[in-house]
């Protein structure tokens, strides 16, 4: 029966049976005097003296012909307690995704010169990166356990649901965001942003067991009703991928919305809901609106031919999260509508609608929204809502910048009740009747039965930022105070990047876009105008906007956090799996740095000479800024008038 043991991928074979046959099949090829002919292709840019447990190491690329079709790799030494396999992927590449730390050696049959040494080093021995990477879908139910995804920290946690005791964590890939499973399924899926795999944990002893390449930042996962297939959300990519589960390969990539994270899959698995997460809206007043039909906020996807049936426009400027109710034929979304024009310094202005709102599934329509700040029966502030979840006859959303979970009246949205629940959550899972929400910036999961919390765990120990950097991030996502008690810091820079809208902040009038927030260091000056010398500086003076005159701590915090914010890792849908340039990639940096003339304010490798120009391409002074990971910011310009690259 499917998923009662993980399918093998193609031709995955014991060290002897593939040396055998692989010396074997050798005998008579073209390539039998020199099998290390038939190496095409060599994925250099992968350390191989200090690789770090829980990544995809991708061997080079065999030729197919010319005698090549039988060549093999083998794993011909490993520590004695791995049992980390070699994998001739579906997609043309062999891979090994090791756990155990120590010397492996791998060679190519009859070609003594073709052996790659790797030393694999535990993944606490890498200095903490901050990537900046928030979760999605960070807690599930997993074959009646609760799993969780620990974000910062390498692994996954398996939690008794009923006693909430800590029953195990078990290693995974850089940066797990997000988790899926179905009954039947021997394997539980991992979105590891971090290195661009869907990594398989197998149920019954916790290992990773495989990742799958499926493309740039995999940032949500869901699966198909019968465990056969995975959706999972590119984030930079503006796609969707879609991975046989069998095959262990990416099948089909469908461009769908920009920079998708929320998704729902219908009952019987045939239609595919995506929301963009940073969508922004039309309006870029003072400026020349964006036309509504670009404001493709939502798109519906028929699952099995990979086509977008339906686009939804408009219906939020931050979207992140979404649940599908088949039984009242509805789609709850969570967002955050914003009135630009609004002052910010007005508590009454409409500046951030914090908001769940319900669609009708036929028609995309609205059929109810509720402000859960504003509403009749709001309970009070409730900033930065995420993941929704049905239990209980209520339906509960996380509320990250209040340490918030609130019950909702399904068919009203009315409050019912709110529970706190601590370390900035965004995860919610439903299982039975009680409903279990994760906050990840304190490894918490605070379990609710009826409308009151029940029992609360630590997840892991591990958490591997260091202090005022964590200490930052939660000031960062905070609510602000005063005026700004409706928003945080990230409601603007959105993940640290920007939420695409146009408004008047800071210390200066003048509209601009949300700039976002990385790689700080050493590129100051900061700010469009460039009015800030240093993160230091920078940490101290925007506090303004969400309402906050710091203590030393709090700005020493902030400090750190965006100081350690970096670029995202080389490796993307555009480069060689390794990170390295493709050929298209490399014309394109012969005509950057030559007869684009790009490299004259934007010279390599910070991107920027730091300087402050009198007249930007946009009109007013101007901060050169760096261009390292600009694929991902969504709107380009200071208005935000360039909507693609």
């Amino acid at each position: 029966m499917h998923g009662l043991t993980p399918p093998l991928p193609p031709r995955l074979l014991s060290p002897v049976l593939t040396l055998a046959l692989a010396a074997a099949a050798a005998c008579g090829s073209d390539a039998s005097d020199d099998p290390s002919a038939c190496v095409v292709d060599r994925f250099a840019a992968q350390s191989t003296a200090r690789f770090v447990a829980g990544e995809t190491f991708y061997l080079p690329r065999l030729a197919d012909e010319g005698g090549c079709g039988a060549a093999q790799w083998t794993l011909a030494a490993a520590p004695g307690e791995s049992v980390a396999e070699l994998i001739d992927g579906a997609d043309g590449l062999w891979r090994i995704t090791p756990q155990v730390p120590g010397d492996y050696r791998i060679t190519l049959a009859g070609a003594e010169d073709e052996a790659i040494e790797l030393t694999v080093v535990p993944a606490e021995a890498r200095p903490f990166t901050n990537l900046n990477y928030y979760p999605a879908r960070s807690v599930a139910e997993v074959n009646g356990e609760l799993w969780v995804a620990n974000v910062q920290s390498p692994s996954v946690t398996r939690i008794d649901p009923n006693s909430m005791a800590v029953l195990g964590e078990h290693p995974v890939g850089p940066w797990p965001v997000a988790i899926a499973w179905r009954e039947g399924m021997s394997y539980a899926l991992v979105a590891q942003r971090g290195n661009d795999a869907l990594g398989l944990v197998d149920i019954a002893s916790g290992r990773l067991i495989d990742a799958i390449w499926v493309g740039d930042e995999p940032a949500n996962v869901v699966v198909g009703p019968d465990g056969r297939r995975a959706y999972v959300a590119l984030k930079s990519e503006g796609a969707v991928a879609i991975v046989d589960l069998e095959a262990r390969v990416r099948t089909q990539r469908i461009e769908v919305v920009a920079d998708p994270l929320a998704m729902a899959l219908s009952d019987d698995g045939g239609t595919l809901y995506v929301a963009s997460h940073r969508s922004g809206h039309p309006s870029r007043f003072p400026f020349e609106s964006d036309p509504i039909a670009a404001e493709r906020d939502l798109a519906v996807v028929d699952a099995d031919s990979g086509e977008v049936i339906d686009w939804w426009l408009d219906i939020g400027t931050t979207i992140t999260g979404m649940l599908y109710d088949g039984a009242s034929e509805t789609l709850f979304l969570s967002r955050i509508r914003n009135d630009t024009e609004a002052d910010l310094g007005d508590t009454e202005a409409p500046s951030f609608l914090h908001e769940v709102a319900a669609f009708d599934l036929q028609s995309g329509s609205e059929l109810r929204a509720a402000d859960l700040t504003r509403q009749a029966s709001s309970g009070g502030h409730a900033v930065s809502l995420h993941a929704l979840a049905l239990a209980g006859g209520s339906l509960w959303v996380a509320a990250e910048g209040s340490d918030l979970a609130l019950a909702l009246a399904p068919d009203s949205l009315a409050e019912q009740a709110r529970v706190a629940t601590p370390g900035r959550p965004r995860g919610v899972v439903a299982i039975g009747e009680a409903v279990f929400v994760h906050g990840a910036q304190q490894s918490a999961v605070t379990k609710i039965v009826g409308q009151a919390a029940a029992g609360e765990v630590t997840t892991t120990a591990a958490d591997r930022r260091p202090q005022e950097v964590a200490a930052g991030q939660r000031y960062f996502t905070g609510a602000g105070r005063d005026y700004a008690a409706n928003w945080s810091c990230n409601s603007c820079h959105t993940d640290g990047l920007s939420d695409t809208l146009v408004w008047n902040a800071g210390p200066f009038s003048g509209r601009k876009v949300s700039r976002p927030f990385f790689w700080l260091e050493g590129t100051y000056p900061l700010g469009w105008d460039g009015y800030l010398s240093s993160v230091d500086n920078y940490a101290f003076t925007v506090n303004t906007n969400v309402g906050v005159r710091p203590t030393t701590s709090e700005h020493r915090a902030l400090s750190a956090y965006l100081a350690s914010i970096m670029p995202p890792p080389p490796a993307n849908g555009l480069t060689r799996r390794d990170g390295s340039l493709s050929e298209e990639g490399a014309r394109g940096q012969a005509i950057y740095e030559g007869q684009a003339g790009c490299a004259t304010c934007h010279p390599l490798p910070l991107t920027t000479t730091r300087t402050l120009l009198a007249e930007g391409i946009t009109g007013g002074a101007t901060d050169i800024p760096g261009l390292i990971g600009s694929y991902r910011l969504g709107v380009w310009l200071k208005r935000g008038e360039a909507t693609t690259l």
